[in-house]
């Protein structure tokens, strides 16, 4: 087995990630010709940096035939607009890229690009969570968008969440029903103007840190009451606190 990552021998790639590699992966190394795979995510861009670290989480990537799996990849990312660079960063962050069969890869890519209107928005949230193209269409994020349009957020609202508060729509639909509970509990009625706002907010404020922001404020005089008629009229005064916490 020649270089693994240009000028790094195979000893060294073994000895740095030797606890990542089993005998069987060891075997099949021995009788391939990794090259192939390392010259080809060079040639797209990637650094040494970066295939060490894609290889620390999926040695076995070394044993993957090029043109069945990397190549077909790269070659429908690009006709889908996005750059080498991007390409880069979405296989290197994201390792259901690679994982996930291209056709459930792409159609998960197609869903956000439509959603959200652009690649460059979709390469920002995937830079926040490198999670991001790992989450199910069919059982997580279309489940909660339903969940969201009986309590009646408009698609028109829905389009402003799935664009600027993402992370609302891919945590568990219990845990989804859960918050809209709290924001019910609080006396936000669902015809109400602030009830996007009162769910976006305490999306961000622990049950733990509003009890503590009420307790706060009881401490100056405040009655509960008072606390919770603030908190319907400006949800935001108490996720500025817990900013400042």
């Amino acid at each position: 087995m020649r270089s693994i990552l240009s000028c790094t021998p195979a000893s060294d790639f073994v000895d740095e990630f030797g606890e990542k590699i089993d005998s069987q992966l060891l075997w099949l190394l021995s009788r391939h010709q990794p090259d192939s795979v390392l010259g080809f995510f060079k040639s797209h861009g990637f650094d040494n940096a970066q295939m060490k670290r894609v290889l620390f989480v999926n040695p076995r990537w070394l044993l993957l035939d090029v043109e069945k799996t990397p190549a077909p990849k790269f070659r429908a990312l690009q006709d889908l607009g996005f750059s080498c660079s991007d390409i880069t960063h979405l296989l290197s962050s994201n390792n259901a890229v690679i994982r996930h069969k291209l056709q459930n890869v792409l159609s998960k890519i197609q869903f956000w690009q439509g959603t959200l209107g652009s690649n460059d928005l979709l390469m920002k949230l995937c830079k926040r969570n490198r999670w991001f193209l790992s989450y199910s269409i069919e059982k997580k994020i279309q489940p909660n968008i339903e969940i969201l349009r009986d309590v009646g957020i408009t698609d028109q609202k829905l389009s402003m969440i799935l664009r600027y508060r993402p992370l609302l729509i891919v945590q568990k639909a219990e845990t989804l029903k859960a918050l809209i509970s709290r924001v019910k509990g609080l006396g936000v009625a669902r015809t109400s103007g602030m009830f996007l706002h009162t769910l976006t907010v305490l999306h961000s404020v622990s049950e733990e840190n509003f009890k503590a922001h009420l307790e706060f404020f009881k401490g100056f005089g405040w009655s509960e009451d008072d606390f919770l008629a603030a908190f319907r009229k400006s949800p935001s005064f108490d996720a500025s606190l817990a900013l400042e916490k």
